[in-house]
């Protein structure tokens, strides 16, 4: 669906209500970190007084168990004489039960002759269900300033546990220290609070004003503040009229003249990802599209100086992601008067050849100077306190490089994706994965590699051939085959997309030789592109080589241009070619021109493009 921009009518309004609206943030932001904090501390302190509490706990049931287990006979009488004689067990409750929980004794009486089964008894005895063999269990809970605590331990006669002790413990003393701490606590808060409030109020009074130059350039792009609009939708006339959204210098340059007052805002920069429009006579899947998805950068500098650095330095970017990620060689050059962004003083490109022949524009950096600054009236107070027009740069990809991926490596298979890339770097294939144990070493492997690449297991149920072509049609740079016959003999199958080459390795050299071979494979592949490149990049001395080539080859041709425009104008319409750039480094092929034969300037790469 077209990406559009509907002509809002209303005003925009809020501006009055911006400080408050700002410091309101502020303060429910401040306020939920606050109350993060407190809860914390408040969780903090009862565990201090959960840790001293089971440490008391547990000693009591050891010291009971301790006693109990020296009897010679567990019935209620012998467990009451034992427990009356310890002086120390002062909790609120007690129970001794047998090792199928039969209370022998209750301090309360309410419970003597009967089954308990409270779970940390059951813990305890080792009858919770979960195969343990009984160990020292404490529970709490806090609630109404009082701290409920719960223990229990088992009775041990020479490594047998032939009973349990429980205790139980209603503490208000503690319960009220948790209480008196976490009221202060919230004191400190509520402070805190009322601190940042009043911090809030008075920085959202500075920074609102601001905001309010902001705000002002949203407005114009919400109402719709554009030259064409679009009426007519096929023959049928629009109930509201649309501006269709194009590329955003426009959109920046009224931005900055807003937003921008002193030499100390500078240099300005930003960066978008965004969808955007153009007229596009023919579409190409990736390659040309009337709407395209794409990164667009906009900066503004005090000098010219600084503007030609951002610019230079964005083309240097793209040419290496170019080479170094996707493994596409890439031709640095400026555009000709003709082929430039228009209104710019000079435009950049990283040219590249695709396996066809044809050139395709992979990224552009234009400098502005200070032609659209004047333009908009975009200016700024120089340290000097004189006004001047800011220079401006704007670069750019587009999704368009994942065609150029796909028609640079791609082959008949399917997809060949660089590794460095690459979505997923190496895919297991299980061979016979039904058999014991397949799948649970591809598994393995998949948890040992995903340490340091991306890894995925191919477990479907598809036949391994499927799997295997699937892989390559895919595009996965590496296919590691293992199945049972590899398992016993400790290695598996290592197979290269680009090459299809099979390589045996040993399953504990696995990790060394997939790095070993995706930093290969990452090189060949840019080796073979620029190699590719390079045997299609041609040289013309004069107009019948020219047109030779062109009519019989495809590719580059590099030739020796005077500059004039009416030149490019009569080999794009005779032979349907533009020129690409005027490459950085320079060759002298000729020292005429090779349409006109006047003196020559300028050597430039020509091709067909898309």
């Amino acid at each position: 669906m077209a990406i559009i921009s509907r002509i809002n009518q209303k005003k925009f309004r809020g501006y009055g209500n911006t400080q408050f609206h700002y410091a309101m943030t502020y303060v429910v932001i401040t306020f939920v970190v606050l109350l993060i904090l407190n809860i914390y501390c408040s969780n903090v302190s009862q565990m201090v007084f959960y840790q001293s509490k089971e440490a008391s706990m547990i000693e009591k049931c050891h010291i009971a168990s301790d006693e109990i287990s020296a009897a010679e006979v567990l019935n209620p009488s012998t467990v009451s004489s034992i427990v009356s004689q310890i002086e120390s067990l002062k909790v609120t409750r007690m129970l001794v039960t047998d090792q199928q929980g039969l209370v022998l004794y209750d301090s309360q009486q309410t419970a003597l002759g009967q089954y308990a089964l409270l779970p940390e008894i059951l813990q305890a005895l080792g009858k919770n269900g979960q195969g343990s063999e009984g160990n020292d269990v404490f529970s709490w809970k806090y609630r109404s300033g009082v701290m409920d605590s719960h223990a229990a331990t088992p009775i041990t006669y020479y490594g047998s546990i032939i009973g349990c002790v429980y205790m139980t413990d209603h503490d208000t003393a503690q319960g009220a220290l948790i209480h008196s701490l976490q009221l202060t606590v919230f004191q400190i808060t509520l402070v805190l609070e009322i601190i940042v409030l009043l911090f809030s109020l008075a920085f959202a009074s500075a920074f609102s004003r601001r905001v309010r130059k902001i705000m002002a350039s949203i407005r114009i792009i919400q109402e719709g503040d554009y030259t064409h609009k679009v009426t007519m939708g096929g023959n049928d006339r629009l109930e509201e009229k649309l501006a269709i959204r194009p590329t955003s210098e426009t959109l920046f340059c009224d931005h900055f003249a807003r937003v921008l007052q002193s030499h100390r805002d500078l240099p300005m920069k930003y960066n978008q990802w965004c969808s955007v429009l153009r007229w596009e006579k023919t579409s190409r899947p990736f390659l040309r599209h009337r709407e395209f998805l794409w990164q667009e950068g906009h900066t503004a500098h005090a000098t010219a100086e600084e503007s030609q650095e951002r610019t230079l330095q964005m083309l240097n970017v793209y040419a290496k992601f170019l080479e170094e990620v996707l493994a596409i060689p890439a031709i640095k050059g400026q555009k000709t008067e003709k082929e430039k962004f228009a209104g710019a003083i000079a435009t950049y490109t990283v040219e590249a050849l695709m396996h066809d022949g044809k050139a395709l524009q992979s990224g552009t950096s234009h400098n502005f100077g200070d032609g659209f600054a004047k333009a908009f009236g975009i200016q700024f107070a120089d340290k000097d306190n004189t006004l001047k027009y800011v220079h401006q740069t704007s670069w750019g990809m587009t999704t368009r490089l994942i065609g150029a991926l796909i028609m640079v490596h791609g082959d008949n298979e399917g997809l060949v994706i660089p590794p460095r890339v690459a979505p997923i770097q190496i895919c297991i294939v299980p061979v016979m994965q039904k058999k014991e144990g397949v799948l649970d070493k591809a598994y393995e492997l998949r948890d040992r590699l995903a340490k340091d690449f991306r890894v995925k297991v191919d477990d479907s149920d598809k036949t391994p051939g499927f799997k295997f072509a699937e892989a390559e049609m895919r595009g996965y740079p590496i296919r590691v085959e293992i199945g049972p016959k590899d398992i016993e003999a400790g290695k598996c199958v290592i197979c290269r997309r680009d090459t299809r080459e099979k390589t045996e390795v040993a399953l504990e050299d696995l990790e060394t030789k997939a790095a070993e071979i995706l930093e290969t494979m990452q090189k060949e592949m840019l080796e073979r592109a620029r190699a590719h490149r390079d045997s299609h990049t041609y040289v013309a001395h004069n107009m019948e080589e020219f047109e030779q080539i062109f009519n019989e080859k495809s590719g580059f041709v590099k030739a020796m241009w005077c500059g004039c425009q009416e030149c490019e104008d009569k080999i794009k319409e005779k032979l349907a070619v533009t020129s690409r750039c005027m490459p950085f480094e320079q060759e002298q092929i000729a020292d005429t021109c090779v349409c006109c034969g006047k003196p020559a300037k300028k050597m430039v790469y020509w091709g067909r493009a898309y």
